[in-house]
């Protein structure tokens, strides 16, 4: 069905662009030409590559050049009497541009780094010379003061000892205590131990709960269909697992956490894509985005919570078989909640999918949300 639809829409978008020349076909005169304006997808294909061609010109430093090759490549597509000629020569001309304003934004943005590390080391040259202008400002300092000390002390007249010598005490002055040293507080530390947390806490479940209300209101998407719900909560569980285990073959650190966050990484690129491609603004995208991360947040933490209530402990008043009983009401207690939790979240997963449906991945990915209206 999806297939059959995405055909559809295909032909629709090409019935539909067939006067999208970049040229005024009123005056077509070549076989290329008349071709390009009768045919909606050479059609479509041409105001590709006029696209193409601006945006080349605004990174080309040799306009004369581009035009020079621009009309070449003219002349040789109408020389084509057919349309797969037509079809060929575009697209290697649309790929040709492409690859030649790739080069020249390389080519700019090699040129500007090389300036701003000229800069820099000019920068750091000039800052050398002062550090070392003041570093020989403060010896000179320095010795005219050792100087006149020096003169002072040889001008002192020594006084006469005096006739009785006041008896020792005994005692000696305690040294001076020395200030403590008192680390400051990080950015982390303030926001953990302010109420900055909560605040945040509080933003997030509200930006969740109209994230969902918009949701069910058919006005954004925050999950496509199952595969994407899949991927987005499966990916982190996988780095965990992988981290796990090559932590047991004992792998060489690392290589685990390495594996763990390319994971999660690759989850949060997946999730925001996704959240990209199935919502028409940039709000919606960011809300949906993060109405995701937030909730599969807090789902891990909650299972990671009740896993650690799993491990067995005892207490120093209890006795063994206490402890063990204790324990074994804990684990099942935990059980019971782990499952619900589970069964919880996997429903409210299901009702945040716009389709109920596995789909393969690269459908997913290539899911458009101007498909939402004719699905429906």
């Amino acid at each position: 069905m999806i297939a059959r639809f995405a055909t559809l829409l295909l032909l629709a978008l090409a019935v539909g662009n067939a006067g999208a020349a970049s040229f005024d076909c009123a005056k077509a005169s070549s076989y290329s030409e008349i071709e390009i304006c009768r045919d909606g997808y050479l059609s479509k294909l041409d105001s590709m590559l006029a696209t193409e061609y601006r945006n080349t010109q605004q990174v080309s430093r040799d306009q004369v050049a581009l035009r020079d090759s621009q009309r070449q490549w003219i002349a040789e597509r109408d020389q084509c009497a057919s349309q797969t000629c037509l079809n060929q020569k575009m697209s290697d001309r649309i790929y040709a541009l492409q690859v030649y304003a790739q080069t020249e934004r390389e080519q700019i943005q090699a040129a500007e780094f090389q300036h701003q590390q000229a800069e820099l080391i000019a920068a750091e040259e000039v800052r050398q010379q002062e550090a070392a202008r003041q570093a020989q400002m403060r010896a000179q300092q320095q010795a005219e003061a050792a100087a006149r000390q020096a003169a002072s002390e040889a001008q002192r007249v020594p006084t006469a000892p005096t006739q009785y010598q006041v008896p020792s005490t005994g005692y000696t002055s305690q040294p001076t205590a020395q200030p403590v040293e008192v680390r400051s507080k990080t950015l982390w530390d303030r926001f953990i131990e302010g109420p900055a947390w909560k605040y945040t806490l509080v933003v997030l479940i509200v930006l969740v709960l109209i994230a969902i209300a918009l949701h069910r209101k058919e006005e954004m998407t925050v999950y496509i269909d199952y595969t994407d719900a899949a991927v987005t909560n499966v990916l982190p569980l996988v780095g965990l697992v992988a981290y796990g285990l090559l932590s047991w073959l004992e792998v060489p650190s690392p290589a685990p956490k390495i594996v763990f966050i390319a994971a999660v990484v690759l989850a949060g690129l997946f999730t925001a894509y996704t959240a990209y491609i199935a919502n028409d603004a940039g709000w919606k995208v960011l809300l949906s985005f993060i109405a995701k991360v937030s909730l599969v947040s807090v789902f891990y933490l909650l299972m990671a919570i009740l896993f650690a209530s799993m491990l067995s402990t005892k207490y120093k008043d209890e006795t063994r078989a206490q402890a063990e009983a204790r324990n074994r009401r804990a684990h099942r207690a935990a059980s019971v909640q782990i499952g619900l939790l589970a069964s919880g979240y996997t429903f409210l997963t299901h009702w945040l999918c716009r389709y109920g449906e596995f789909s393969s991945l690269s459908d997913c990915l290539a899911y458009e949300h101007d498909e939402v209206e004719a699905k429906m």
